[in-house]
């Protein structure tokens, strides 16, 4: 008769292991990082080199259409990341950002605030 609490208490098990291997069990944390090559950033920059300039070109508008709102730290910390994405995609990013900070107005508003940013239906 089994038991509950007997079906779920580890149990070292052989009987399946071919002769001779180490039947020893895997116990601990897996270093994924091991496991796959892929980074945090390595996917967004290789679709970024996939895309035509037509297509990167509206991506950068839309992106900097929306960044040039937030306060700069945020911005440095964005931009930042999207160089590790591909440089060309921060660099341009953030020139693109401050293109549309200068066309705001020299002391004007520091990008659109969230509040009024309503997207066309």
């Amino acid at each position: 008769v089994t038991t509950p609490a007997a079906a779920a208490a580890p149990r070292h098990v052989t009987a399946h292991a071919p002769a001779g291997a180490d039947a020893t069990p895997i116990v601990g944390r897996h270093d994924r990082a091991a496991l796959h090559e892929n980074d945090d950033f390595k996917q967004a920059g290789d679709l970024f080199r996939l895309m035509t300039p037509d297509q990167q070109a509206r991506l950068i508008d839309n992106l900097s259409g929306h960044m040039a709102g937030a306060r700069e730290e945020i911005r440095a910390r964005a931009i930042a990341n999207f160089r590790k994405c591909d440089q060309a995609y921060g660099d341009r990013l953030e020139a693109a950002i401050a293109e549309k900070l200068a066309n705001a107005g020299e002391g004007g508003p520091q990008g659109m605030p969230v509040e009024e940013h309503v997207h066309p239906g």
